[in-house]
């Protein structure tokens, strides 16, 4: 399953650009466990947010221009998460735009906020009964949500 990456993930690499999974591990309050460190790490690199550089114990990781203009932008990829929250609220069509124009003005950089809408929109509108599944609702949740809709 391809879960979305959390702006939180990056907050560690604000005050340190390149840090061993030890201190990124000990940079959340409380710590996190050292399979779930590594696994966050691995999700951000595979995203390419983060190189890594060295071998096992010395396994250096450092933030990219990718990640780095993410952290700054306080932005990683949320609309899946948009979605399921505007399908779990039951919204009607004008509450959903309305929410997401709110939402996107909070979140999302200012170049990108259209966009974000619009694909948020077009999202909402092409999901069925098919492919509800990839925003990890109930089916109770999306029955619910579709007659709210229409």
């Amino acid at each position: 399953m391809n879960r979305p990456i959390s702006k939180e993930w990056l907050e560690p690499f604000r005050l340190n650009a390149e840090m061993g999974a030890l201190d990124y591990e000990a940079a959340f309050v409380p710590p996190l466990p050292r399979r779930t460190a590594l696994n966050r790490l691995n999700r951000l690199r595979e995203a390419g947010l983060v190189d890594r550089h060295g071998e096992t114990r010395s396994t250096i990781y450092q933030l990219t221009r990718l990640g780095r203009t993410k952290l700054e932008a306080g932005q990683t990829p949320q609309l899946p998460d948009t979605v399921a929250e505007i399908i779990r609220a039951r919204c009607t069509r004008r509450e959903a735009v309305a929410r997401l124009r709110r939402w996107a003005e909070e979140s999302i950089i200012e170049s990108d906020r259209k966009r974000f809408v619009a694909a948020a929109e077009e999202t909402l509108a092409g999901i069925h009964e098919g492919n509800f599944a990839r925003y990890r609702v109930r089916p109770s949740e999306f029955e619910a949500w579709k007659a709210a809709w229409r």
